[in-house]
């Protein structure tokens, strides 16, 4: 027949039978092969799950050889799959078609949470009509266990010993056994995973048990191959699917194959009550005993919940051990309260505290708070000491004969029967007066306290300090020193200076030769004394004429002093001579005037200790010149010329 011949036309009675007969549904395509996991009769919602691994890499999928699969090269049948009624993979399948043929189904689609309904299609090389199989149900598990929520701690044995497990218990139990909690969706076919430690990257697997809990036990062996110390134990659940749960919150379990130790109490031995002053200089907590031990162990201790100690034990530690809280320590509870002191020894990540200690802490001081750990208050105002010669803070001889008075003003915050005691002198100085803050006294109240004139004389010439100290029951504080200077007191009738270079005259000219230095001699065998420090001082004045000694004023700025000489044994027995270089000889040939004038001299004695005092001779004056006919008018070398002072 060709294209365009005509068919011959039925008879009205056919074409009435056909319209009345009953129309039959096409034969179904072979039944599929879909490769999911096996069924599990625990688990009857999820037949023909789809793994987690083929969720990501594809569904494999056998089909049969179809009827009349096309048998020729060249030609080419088409398989299509379908999911939800929605086509998600074609395949041309090249002919001549001989046997089954494996697809594997990738698609979005799979990775949905849910039951799907899968089917296929075939397609006949050149057919317009398609074979469909009938629908098969799979099923899609996206979700882990416990729902994408991270699992709780693993349950301990309510009966394990605090300090963990112990050859004790291992001998009594035959092992350990853990409690994993039942997750959200525990499903069968679930199973767990335990990880004993941070090294086990293995862990220990089994069925988890619907509904739960599971128990997982550890044998003896098993926990003695896995040793000492402190292990982090952490599980999860993996479904049939295979998804898997994130790791669990972890759960330390203590192993120890030696006997807890155990610290004594700690004694503070400043207690029951620690005050400021203990606290600041130093209080200590002494440790009596510590038992069973190992050397790796430390020792932690804590004061009112504030660390202040943690050091390895050692091999053998020192016992009593003290330890020493500082200041900061102590104070960062409060200036007011009931502290506790413990000890630990700390094993991994286990601690064994030692029974508690209490402590009553009283840093409070009177009158307003201070910062740090004192005593000096700067808010405090300064004593200012006065004698008869009424300059403040300064004492002379004339102030020995009256009243010394130290006076302040009142402290603010002040309370009845609180104590101000006055102290003066250098080191820790010396309690001079006290004073008891009465109801009467206000802020306006000037405390004046005296200083006894033989407690000035102890501490003789010098800076002195002088301050005032307020305490109440417990604590004090204090101002800062107030700076007196004592000039009150002096050593006898020192010896003259000599001058030991003088012509006939007694005079210094020329021959002389000044400008190489005046040299001046100490000798005073029973005034000196060995460490001693002297100092000689000369003064120029101006030659106004032939008097017996020379008119003041004095040049201005020409006072001359050396560094001071330290006195030995030598200079006290023999005296010295120092070589003194004097600014006075330079000539001038402009102002003949200033080459004659005169030089005085003096030497001053300070005896640093025991009491500071200090002497100063009378002086002793010559006159000098360096005058010369010659056309500058001096005869000072004129390498050494210049300007005289």
């Amino acid at each position: 027949m060709t294209k365009y011949s005509r068919q011959p036309k039925g008879r009205p009675a056919d074409t009435q039978k056909a319209a009345g007969a009953t129309q039959v549904q096409p034969a179904p395509a072979l039944p599929p092969i879909i490769h999911t996991l096996p069924d599990d009769a625990a688990d009857p919602d999820q037949n023909n799950l789809v793994s987690a691994d083929q969720q990501i890499n594809g569904l494999p999928v056998t089909i049969p050889l179809w009827p009349n699969a096309t048998p020729f090269l060249g030609e080419s049948d088409e398989l299509i799959m379908y999911i939800d009624d929605i086509p998600v993979s074609l395949t041309s399948v090249p002919g001549p078609v001989v046997g089954s043929q494996d697809i594997t189904v990738n698609t979005p689609s799979l990775r949905v949470h849910g039951r799907k309904i899968f089917k296929y299609s075939v397609r006949l090389h050149g057919a317009i009509d398609q074979a469909f199989s009938d629908p098969t149900s799979i099923f899609v598990d996206t979700h882990d266990p416990n729902n994408e929520f991270t699992p709780s701690a693993l349950l301990l044995p309510v009966d394990l010993p605090s300090n963990g497990v112990t050859p004790e218990y291992l001998a009594a139990n035959g092992g350990v056994t853990f409690t994993l909690p039942r997750p959200s969706d525990a499903r069968g076919g679930d199973r767990y995973k335990v990880f004993y430690g941070v090294n086990d990257s293995d862990g220990k697997e089994g069925a988890a048990l619907v509904p739960g809990p599971t128990l997982v036990t550890y044998t003896t062996a098993e926990i003695l191959g896995f040793g000492e110390g402190s292990f982090l134990l952490r599980y999860q659940y993996i479904d049939r699917a295979g998804n898997d749960t994130d790791l669990s919150i972890g759960r330390n379990l203590p192993v120890t194959f030696n006997p807890a130790p155990a610290v004594s109490a700690p004694v503070v031995v400043q207690g029951p009550t620690v005050d400021r002053q203990e606290a600041r200089d130093g209080v200590v907590v002494r440790v009596d005993s510590i038992t069973n031990h190992l050397p790796d162990d430390f020792l932690a201790a804590t004061w009112a919940g504030r660390r202040f100690y943690h050091q390895r034990l050692g091999t053998s530690p020192t016992m009593p051990m003290n330890l020493f809280p500082q200041y900061e320590d102590i104070a960062a509870g409060g200036e007011f309260y009931p502290g506790t002191v413990l000890l630990a020894v700390e094993r991994g990540i286990e601690s064994y505290p030692s029974p508690p200690t209490t402590v009553n802490v009283d840093l409070t001081v009177p009158g307003g708070p201070i910062v740090g750990p004192g005593p000096i208050d700067i808010t405090l105002v300064l004593p200012e000491v006065i004698g008869d010669s009424a300059v403040p803070n300064s004492l002379v001889a004339l102030d020995l004969a009256g009243e010394i008075h130290a006076t302040f003003l009142m402290y603010a915050g002040h309370a009845t029967d609180e104590v101000i005691d006055l102290y003066y002198g250098t080191g820790t100085g010396t309690l001079v007066a006290t004073y008891t803050v009465q109801s009467t006294d206000s802020d306006t109240t000037v405390v004046d306290l005296m200083i006894p004139v033989d407690e000035v004389e102890a501490y003789g010439n010098g800076d002195i300090p002088c301050w005032y100290r307020v305490s109440n029951a417990v604590n004090y504080k204090q101002s800062q020193p107030q700076t007196v200077r004592v000039e009150a007191f002096a050593l006898g009738k020192l010896s003259d200076p000599e001058f030991a270079r003088l012509n006939i005259f007694g005079r210094i000219d020329c021959p002389e030769t000044p400008w190489l230095g005046v040299p001046i001699r100490v000798f005073d065998p029973l005034l000196l004394k060995e460490g001693d420090l002297v100092t000689i001082t000369a003064v120029n004045y101006a030659y106004t004429g032939p008097n017996p000694s020379p008119t003041p004023p004095a040049v201005i700025d020409s006072e001359v002093n050396t560094d001071p000489i330290p006195i030995g044994p030598e200079e006290v027995a023999n005296g010295f001579t120092h070589n003194f270089m004097l600014p006075y000889f330079y000539g001038d040939a402009i102002d003949l005037t200033k080459n004659v004038g005169w030089v005085e001299v003096t030497w001053t004695l300070f005896r640093p200790s025991p009491i500071p005092m200090r002497g100063t001779s009378d002086p002793v004056h010559v006159i000098w010149s360096v005058r010369s006919g010659s056309s500058v008018g001096h005869c000072v070398p004129i390498t050494l010329g210049g300007s005289l002072v």
